[in-house]
């Protein structure tokens, strides 16, 4: 390839631009060469030069080699030099990205692109695209580039990015605008440059070539069309654009018409007829109809060549498929409409906060999440007043490390107050892009929680009531991960093994427990079946406590993820089987040695083909299914025959599953019996060949009925919650009542929605009901037992006492979970304390009245009793008279009565009579209750003179007086 020698033009000058015809003439030269000289390909890749973008060839130290027309919009050539650096000619702005595409091109021998790079051109600021081709050629030298520089149009100012822009809509529009405005640029810029080629009249090899390849990376196909003959020419693109043959074409115009979208027709012919009247350049957007029936876009740029009378004698232009841009532009649209209803009714809410934790954008799902308007949220700050005290610490760490480390993006869960005032669950996506200008702040992607928290508190609870249920069978119940790490054992291990739980791998269990000779087995089956996902089964021995062995039957079931059919954990009993095991060996040893395979006793095995027909079966499954073995021979039985038809979509699942992978999920079903009774098995299946299948199946109709019987059983605990005579109810964590048996309502007359909550302090007696939900409060708070006594109103409005007892439910880490609580009526119980406190509290005043009244007389009595042996001593007085003194009233009455406990502890024994009195006498009088004095040792008239006065009025004593001192 050799350079063009110089026109002659001044390549740098501003007129080659400014001097551009609005209507192209074609020289008298180049007519001539039309009409008599050259070939059509020729004269066709001439007419195309104005329409060519322009290009610089340049060696391996960027220095020019050769130009096409027209450079100087893009370079400052001066005198038509092509010898200067291209690096130093070329506009400041382009300096950055052709060093960029050079080393790019040169380094992956491909071609390089720059687009849409804004350039100040001749005083205003245009959008140009770049491409730099690595050349080899023979001529060139080893490193050489072509250069091709597209005008595309003037920029457009861009307004700046507002905070609330959508960050995922504008990195979907970058992602898919770019392509379109570079390929719109490409074809008005190669299209200009055709143009602009026009006036040139000569064009050799070396030129043409670079037309050519430029034209290519363009992807432009060229045409021409005289208007008065309607032939034309159109190159191999430009022709396989519109889904014609390339060439000379006498009819090209109507050719072009026909391929035409009909739907498009009417409007392009008035089109190219308003184009060639004006004898501008005019752009067309049309369907063409490729003859496979494709229909493809197309665009097309056309010029007016006009004759020495100005007369329009030809159209030239070029055609660009546009087919993709238009499908992107619509997929575009698509994106955008599908994402903007995402943001609308999408359950994430996002927003953009500054570095102070204001909100500055809110996407429109924000009342959905948080309950606020968008206009409500925006100036609102959750990181101020907005986070749960306990959570808002947390936060703000959060907030300051994003704020401190652009790009950073961390995933936080909290508690925010809804606008309803209560408290939610959220979980945010928190990206810092403070450093992007498009943004400038902190970026969140928020859903509400709630939801999911209340589903694992409720999910720790479920687990919880399965630990104690668990900790109640006999069984030893197991729970293991999916890589088979224990999780769980229940307190069956403990009090068999006599070790304390403690995580480890099924390995390191089966190494420290199971039998050395059942290990290895033991270890390989699990790992198989938590390969295949399938049910776990295997019988071994477990050393316990006391060091010896016995037999479990160990069975697990994998349990999967609702969502993704993912294993999450296995659940697992080991049934100690140790008796059985040695009935049967017992029971082997008395049997032929071919009747020792368990597992043909246990598990039923049947072949059969898809069509439905069971043709083979052992013996197990003769006895499950109640079918001889000559039904099976002969094929009297079928598979789709003897399930009940409830289960026919589990067992044509299971045959679909059987033909794509060759077996199939274990799966329950039923099956019915020549009687019309049905069982219940277990069926996992595996196919053999292309029809013959094989089925193993285990008789779980027990393992059934006692689920039925559970299930039973927890609707009789319902049952028997209702019919007790206590009233039971439970609430949550806070106290908050949920829930109470029907012994409640029918007692209160209370409806559900009035006891929930608080609601059954409405029920409580208005003297009991503060102090009765404080004593809750209090114990709630402390989280003790509660016990208190309070009165509760009946249906018919009177009241009766019970006594109200609760105890919380804790899980692993103590946290109260539940509480438990039932109200017993222990009104008669009260009603009987009410009257024995009653009768005590009139005793008690009785004696009290009866001791002041003995205490009265006795002084007057010690008097008497003192000068009494002080008479005696010295000989005066008349005994007896004085005896009659001390035992009678003043009228000389008087009453005896044996001796009581309470005058033997009286200051009565102080007398000196005796240390060992005997008789208690007592005098009642108007104002006297009673009086004593004992009396042991006397002369004998006195004594006598006692005797007689006690004989003659112990009946009137009888009748005044039950007791002495309130004892006697």
């Amino acid at each position: 390839m050799t350079a063009a020698p110089d026109d002659g033009r001044t390549i740098g000058a501003p007129a080659a631009v400014e001097a551009a015809p609005t209507r192209v003439s074609a020289p008298p030269e180049h007519r001539e060469r039309m009409e008599g000289g050259g070939s059509i390909a020729q004269v066709h890749q001439r007419l195309m030069l104005p329409y060519t973008p322009v290009s610089v060839i340049v060696n391996a130290d960027g220095d020019i080699i050769d130009t096409s027309g027209d450079v100087g919009r893009f370079l400052r050539l001066q005198d038509g030099a092509k010898s200067a650096n291209l690096l130093n000619v070329i506009p400041p702005d382009l300096k950055g990205e052709l060093r960029a595409a050079s080393l790019h091109a040169r380094h992956m021998g491909r071609l390089a692109e720059a687009r849409r790079v804004p350039v100040t051109l001749q005083g205003a600021v245009r959008l140009v695209d770049m491409f730099v081709q690595p050349l080899d050629e023979p001529e060139l030298a080893h490193g050489a580039l072509l250069v091709v520089l597209q005008d595309v149009g003037v920029a457009t100012a861009t307004p700046p990015a507002s905070p609330k822009v959508d960050v995922r809509l504008t990195q979907l529009e970058s992602e898919l605008h770019p392509p379109k405005f570079q390929q719109r640029a490409t074809i008005e810029q190669s299209e200009a440059a055709v143009q602009e080629q026009t006036a040139a009249t000569t064009v050799l090899p070396a030129s043409e070539a670079r037309l050519r390849l430029a034209l290519d990376i363009a992807e432009l196909g060229t045409w021409t069309w005289n208007l008065a003959s309607g032939a034309g020419y159109l190159d191999a693109r430009g022709a396989e654009i519109i889904g014609l043959a390339p060439g000379y074409l006498p009819n090209v115009a109507e050719a072009q018409l026909a391929s035409i979208h009909p739907d498009d027709l009417a409007r392009i012919e008035a089109e190219v007829a308003a184009g060639i009247q004006s004898g501008d350049a005019f752009d067309l957007a049309y369907r063409v109809i490729h003859p496979g029936g494709s229909v493809r876009h197309v665009v097309t740029r056309a010029r007016v060549i006009t004759d020495a009378a100005e007369q329009p004698v030809q159209l030239v232009g070029t055609n660009r498929d546009v087919t993709m841009e238009r499908e992107a532009e619509l997929r575009l649209r698509e994106s955008e409409e599908c994402f903007r209803a995402l943001l609308a009714k999408g359950s994430d809410m996002i927003t953009i906060s500054d570095r102070n934790g204001a909100i500055v954008y809110a996407s429109p799902s924000t009342e959905r999440v948080s309950g606020y308007t968008v206009d409500e949220f925006i100036g609102s700050n959750p990181f101020a007043d907005g986070i749960h005290p306990d959570d808002m610490t947390r936060c703000r760490e959060a907030l300051d490390e994003l704020i401190a480390t652009p790009g950073l993006s961390l995933t936080l869960q909290h508690r925010a107050r809804h606008k309803s005032g209560a408290w939610h669950w959220y979980e945010g996506t928190f990206t810092s892009l403070f450093h992007d200008p498009a943004v400038g702040g902190l970026v969140a992607n928020v859903h509400d929680i709630t939801e999911r928290k209340q589903a694992e508190d409720a999910l720790r609870e479920s687990e919880e009531r399965f630990r104690l249920m668990a900790d109640a069978v006999p069984q030893i119940i197991w729970l293991t991960d999916p890589a088979g790490r224990t999780e769980f054992f229940n307190k069956q291990w403990t009090r068999y093994t006599g070790v304390p739980f403690e995580p480890a791998t099924s390995a390191e269990v089966a190494a420290s427990f199971v039998h050395p000779d059942n290990a290895t087995m033991t270890v390989e089956t699990f790992a198989q079946a938590r390969r295949n996902g399938s049910p776990f089964e295997v019988e071994h021995r477990i050393r316990s406590a006391t060091g010896t062995y016995r037999w479990f039957l160990v069975r697990a079931e994998p349990y999967r993820d609702q969502q993704t059919g993912e294993i999450i954990r296995w659940f697992g009993a080991s049934i100690d089987i140790h008796d059985r095991k040695l009935a049967e060996a017992a029971s082997r040893e008395s049997e032929e040695r071919l009747q020792k395979a368990i597992s043909i006793e246990t598990v039923g095995v049947i072949f059969f083909n898809l069509a439905g027909e069971i043709y083979d079966v052992n013996q197990a499954f003769q006895r499950m299914s109640g079918y001889g073995h000559e039904d099976f021979q002969r094929r009297r039985v079928r598979w789709d025959v003897v399930t009940p038809p409830e289960f026919m979509p589990a067992t044509l699942k299971a045959k679909a599953e059987l033909l794509t992978k060759g077996e199939n999920t274990p799966y329950e079903k039923q099956y019915i019996r020549p009687d019309g009774s049905r069982w219940w098995g277990l069926f996992a299946g595996k196919r053999l060949s292309s029809s013959e299948c094989v089925e193993f199946v285990l008789d779980i109709t027990e393992r059934k009925q006692a689920e039925e019987a559970l299930r039973e059983s927890e609707a009789g605990f319902r049952a028997v919650a209702d019919v007790v005579p206590d009233l039971l109810w439970s609430s949550d964590a806070r106290g908050l009542l949920e829930w109470y048996n029907q012994r409640w309502f029918d007692y209160t007359g209370q409806t559900p929605d009035q006891a929930r909550g608080t609601g059954w302090l409405d029920a409580i007696h208005p003297d009991d009901r503060d102090p009765s939900l404080h004593t809750f409060q209090a114990a709630i708070a402390v989280g003790q037992p509660l016990r208190q006594e309070h009165r509760i109103r009946r249906a018919d409005r009177t009241y009766r006492w019970f006594l109200s007892q609760a105890q919380p439910l804790r899980n692993e880490g103590g946290t109260i979970m539940r509480w438990y609580g039932a109200w017993t009526d222990i009104h008669q119980e009260r009603m009987a304390l009410a009257e024995a406190e009653a009768a005590l509290k009139t005793r008690d005043q009785f004696l009290s009245i009866a001791s002041h009244e003995l205490r009265t007389p006795l002084t007057s009595l010690l008097g008497y009793a003192h000068m009494l042996p002080i008479a005696l001593s010295q000989g005066k007085g008349d005994p007896a008279k004085m005896a009659g003194m001390i035992a009678g009233r003043p009228n000389g009455s008087t009453r005896w009565s044996t001796i009581c406990s309470t005058c033997r502890g009286s200051s009565v024994a102080n007398l000196p009579l005796s240390a060992s009195p005997s008789i208690c006498v007592c005098w009642p009088h108007r104002s006297w209750t009673s009086s004593a004095w004992h009396i042991s040792s006397m002369p004998s008239t006195l004594s006598s003179s006692f005797a007689r006065t006690s004989r003659s009025r112990l009946p009137e004593m009888g009748r005044g007086w039950s007791r002495c001192s309130g004892i006697c």
